[in-house]
């Protein structure tokens, strides 16, 4: 666990009262465990990066934490959950090549060594807390058996359990599963909530670069902290590089410029498709401030610039534009999204992303 001044960066060390922001899922989660009226099914949703496993881990340690979880927690329910050995808490995330969740490891049998322990967890009442916990990360990639055996599940849970959804998309969820399920949306934080954050993760970081990095992670803390990283803080100077690029040369320089974007997002395959976004959130934010420069006076302007470090080359970029073509330009980034996931290879999207870019920015 990496920490700085006191900051936790492990979502496994989070308490409620650690977590910056989210103030309004943290008073629902906290006043339902009080109550005793805690949804038995919940979605998490919100971007990649914005603290849902953090909050998850939190909800566990208030579930069963006999002190009320207080930050810091030493007792034994929060020690085990911070090590990642409780036996009454689990957390299930895409393991194989596709990056989906599957039935394998639900059901035991003679070549699923790992299924008998998942299906006692179901079946069997809790060994050393109050309740247990199961959550899964990135729900929304489930296929159809394990999404049938999940809802049957909670349609009929054990009263000790508490099942918890992390999807970043909330309307990707199945609808028989999203009905079934109280929602909790974990919005960006606001800029104030993330300077505060990023003050505590990099209190020696350059404050310019700080500043950077917070505009660049558009209220996403797991986002921040990523992009701390060299090679990961440098990659909006990619974006830069290859959107000038494609500026000097248009449509001659296509698929060199995709396959520099495309590299950007190459990963394993459980979070190739987290990382494939932020290469789109990146190119918004870029084609974004191409249409600040438009609308505001300097200084302004780069108060609010992502790409502050390279504004000469955004600028002129920018001038070459007109507002509404950079205006549909993001419409053509945000859909992206959407059909990303779907794609094996995403470079293909990148080509026909950046072919309709040019076409609308009038690329030579």
């Amino acid at each position: 666990m990496k920490q700085e001044s006191g900051f936790i960066s492990d979502p496994k060390a989070h308490s409620m009262d650690t977590i910056i922001g989210h103030a309004g899922a943290k008073r629902y989660l906290s006043n339902a465990v009080a109550l005793q009226r805690l949804p038995h099914a919940l979605i998490i949703h919100g971007p990649a990066g914005i603290g849902k496993t953090s909050l998850a881990y939190a909800l566990a340690k208030l579930i069963n934490c006999p002190a009320g979880a207080p930050p810091h927690c030493s007792c034994t329910v929060c020690r085990k959950l911070r090590n990642g050995t409780s036996m009454d808490f689990l957390f299930i995330e895409p393991k194989t090549p596709s990056g989906q969740l599957t039935l394998s490891g639900w059901k035991p049998g003679k070549d699923d060594p790992d299924g008998l322990q998942y299906y006692r967890f179901v079946d069997t009442a809790p060994l050393e807390n109050r309740g247990k916990v199961l959550v899964f990360r990135h729900a929304e990639r489930m296929n159809a058996s394990l999404a049938n055996y999940l809802l049957k599940l909670i349609e009929e849970p054990p009263s000790y359990l508490v099942i918890v959804l992390l999807v970043s998309r909330y309307a990707d969820v199945l609808p028989t599963v999203r009905s079934r399920c109280a929602p909790v949306a974990l919005l960006p934080l606001p800029k104030e909530e993330m300077e505060q954050f990023a003050f505590l993760a990099s209190p020696n970081l350059d404050p310019n670069l700080r500043q950077t990095l917070v505009l660049l992670s558009e209220g996403r803390p797991g986002r921040y902290l990523a992009m701390q990283e060299e090679e990961s803080h440098t990659q909006h100077h990619t974006v830069a590089e290859a959107m000038k690029l494609f500026h000097q040369h248009g449509f001659i320089s296509l698929f060199r410029v995709a396959h520099l974007l495309a590299t950007l997002s190459a990963s394993d395959a459980t979070d190739s498709v987290d990382r494939f976004r932020s290469t789109l959130d990146l190119l918004l934010a870029w084609v974004r401030d191409a249409a600040l420069h438009q609308v505001m006076d300097k200084d302004l302007f780069m108060q609010h610039c992502v790409y502050r470090d390279v504004a000469e080359d955004l600028q002129s970029f920018s001038a070459s534009s007109d507002l509404e073509s950079l205006i549909k330009a993001s419409r053509f980034i945000c859909e992206a999204y959407d059909y990303a996931p779907r794609m094996t290879d995403r470079t293909y999207v990148l080509e026909l992303l950046l072919t309709r870019l040019g076409r609308t920015m009038r690329a030579r």
